[in-house]
């Protein structure tokens, strides 16, 4: 008996949590209400439709402002809240959802920033390039920074190249195209777009390879360089060394000159000495 119900009881537990989880996969296939954004940037005096998604029958919304100085809400139709900017600065949209019984199950939010008309548009360069096959996004610069505007772009030769709404560039084939940026109040800016081969190469952007030095040679190369200056060096002492014997050499013979110089004045001396002992001698002899 005691096994039976165990067994009864391990069988009960089982069938408890595969109702659990077939509940609790149920309720996660069920997607509920949604809005279809949750942040919204407008520009002033323009109006956006906000909608609910995923409606049950019986489920019913309403809409709220926290700031009607800055937006006003139209009528509730068919899920959908007509929303209208009207002044400078940020609301949030609260919408309740409500069932049969008028018991409120879900809240949704968005937040509405109303933000100032774009006076100005530019782009950075007035030319580009991009090669066949390439993509690339080109905003322009829309002034006063602060403006949530969006610029409507537009390709003059879709067949070159083609631009989305954001500004990225698809080049589609060689040539040249003109690519626009439009905001509200008719202004525009433009840049020429040439779209060119992948395999072309101009000509004045090549540039030679670098040489590359085999390490082996220029280690002789320096080999060479210290001994052609310590040759250098050896030439200039040689020079160097001769100069200074030849110095030696001439202060010598000048010595040389100098005693024999001395040697003669000093005989010259002497002779003329003799002479004159030798006519005393004679006088005194004719004397006597």
């Amino acid at each position: 008996m005691n096994v039976r119900k165990r067994i009864i009881i391990l069988i009960t537990m089982l069938g408890l949590i595969l109702c659990v989880f077939a509940e609790t996969k149920c309720q996660a296939a069920f997607k509920g209400p949604k809005l279809n954004v949750k942040e919204l940037s407008l520009i002033k005096n323009t109006s956006y439709k906000l909608r609910v998604y995923n409606m049950k029958e019986g489920y019913s919304l309403s809409f709220d402002s926290d700031n009607d100085a800055v937006i006003s809400l139209g009528k509730v139709k068919e899920s959908t809240c007509k929303i209208k900017a009207i002044s400078l600065g940020t609301a949030n949209v609260k919408v309740n959802v409500t069932d049969s019984e008028e018991n409120v199950i879900m809240n949704l939010n968005c937040k509405v920033t109303v933000a100032p008309q774009a006076v100005s548009i530019k782009f950075n360069k007035k030319r580009y390039k991009l090669a066949v096959g390439k993509t690339k996004k080109i905003k322009a610069r829309i002034k006063p920074n602060t403006s949530k505007e969006k610029a409507m772009y537009i390709s003059e030769d879709a067949s070159i190249a083609t631009v989305s709404s954001n500004g990225t560039v698809s080049a589609i084939a060689p040539g040249q195209t003109i690519i626009r940026a439009i905001i509200s109040n008719g202004k525009e800016a433009s840049y020429q777009l040439t779209v060119i081969n992948p395999n072309y190469q101009c000509e004045s952007q090549t540039t030679p390879a670098p040489v590359k030095k085999d390490k082996k040679a220029t280690e002789q190369d320096l080999e060479e360089d210290s001994s052609l200056t310590s040759t250098d060096k050896t030439d200039k002492t040689d020079k160097s060394d001769k100069t200074d014997k030849t110095d030696k050499t001439d202060k010598t013979d000048k010595t040389d000159k100098t005693d024999k110089t001395d040697k003669t004045d000093k005989t010259e001396k002497t002779d003329k000495a003799d002479k004159k002992v030798s006519s005393n001698t004679s006088a005194q002899t004719v004397v006597g």
